[in-house]
């Protein structure tokens, strides 16, 4: 705004040389730009005298010096890397524990130094189960990796299933005036829980099909006899020779289900495994299920959810058939 400030001084006729306005052209000028006029004087003669009107930088001062010192915040950072969810104010605690030198720090300085220093952003703490990472487990995710190395993308393949209601189209963002909360009037009731059994590839959806209600062992082996009998978007059979199945831990996937699946699979030279477990992030088909959910959100299918939730389900999957 400085910029524009001078500008439209020398615009309306002040002269840069020796400094000299126009009468009333401050006024003018202040009564443009909104601000109070002895601002827009200071900028004139500032830039005057020095060809700027950058503001100066603060000199340090006794006043000014940093209050933490490097090993403060190289604790800071490894307080935070251990324990993410610490607040600032626990965080001040544990310093005047470890640094004597730290009791004039105050908590908007350790959250300037999180920022500036560390660049530390706050977001969405993830919490993974411990159980992921027992070393059990780690080997079997390394052996699951391992294995899926040894098959070409497009012979691996993801089966899960996913929960939809009414609800589930609602929004959950708005906006509204700062200070106020932000309210939307719509449909509260859940309705009965539709559950979609999907399984896709690496270029599309092959095949899925709907269960009113949560799915159980039945249900289950029912949805992979009829994908083995239907075709993928290219009109090959869902399942070939050398293809990878993939599922997560759910109950209904093991116990009678995978011995049954196991020899199913087996006659025809298709693995049968599952990913390790609270392990989503190694399950492609999270993406798609965000992807069809986005979808139905939107404000063109607000009145074809609340009529037919599984016909708008089937709508967004078509939309989205390449995953």
């Amino acid at each position: 705004m400085r910029s524009l400030i001078v500008q439209e001084m020398i615009e309306a006729g002040a002269n840069l040389k020796t400094g000299e306005v126009p009468r009333g052209v401050y006024t003018k000028i202040a009564d443009k730009f909104k601000i109070n006029r002895q601002s827009v004087t200071n900028f004139w003669k500032r830039y005057v005298s020095e060809g700027s009107i950058s503001q100066k930088k603060k000199e340090k001062t006794m006043l000014g010096r940093r209050k933490l010192n490097e090993p403060d915040v190289r604790l800071i950072e490894f307080i935070k890397k251990e324990n993410p969810s610490i607040t600032a104010r626990e965080l001040k605690d544990t310093l005047l524990r470890y640094s004597p030198a730290s009791a004039n720090v105050d908590v908007s300085t350790i959250y300037r130094t999180m920022s500036r220093d560390l660049d530390f952003t706050f977001k969405r703490l993830h919490r993974p189960s411990g159980d992921r990472f027992t070393p059990r487990n780690m080997r079997y995710t390394q052996a699951y990796l391992d294995f899926c190395q040894t098959k070409r993308p497009h012979q691996i393949k993801f089966m899960d299933e996913s929960g939809f209601k009414l609800v589930t189209a609602n929004r959950n963002y708005g906006h509204s005036k700062k200070g106020e909360q932000c309210i939307e009037i719509g449909r509260f009731i859940e309705g009965a829980n539709l559950t979609l059994n999907c399984l896709i590839g690496l270029d599309c959806v092959l095949y899925f099909n709907f269960v009113d209600g949560p799915s159980n062992s039945e249900r289950y082996l029912n949805f992979w006899h009829e994908a083995s009998l239907s075709q993928d978007c290219y009109g090959r059979p869902t399942f070939l020779p050398g293809d990878l199945i993939i599922v997560d831990n759910c109950a209904i996937h093991h116990n009678q289900s995978e011995r049954i699946l196991n020899t199913f699979f087996n006659m025809q030279g298709i693995d049968y495994g599952f990913l390790p477990v609270y392990s989503p992030d190694l399950n492609p088909i999270e993406i798609c299920f965000s992807k069809i959910k986005t979808v139905i959100k939107q404000e063109r299918f607000k009145e074809l959810v609340s009529k037919n939730l599984k016909l708008a389900v089937i709508k967004a999957i078509q939309e989205n058939k390449s995953v």
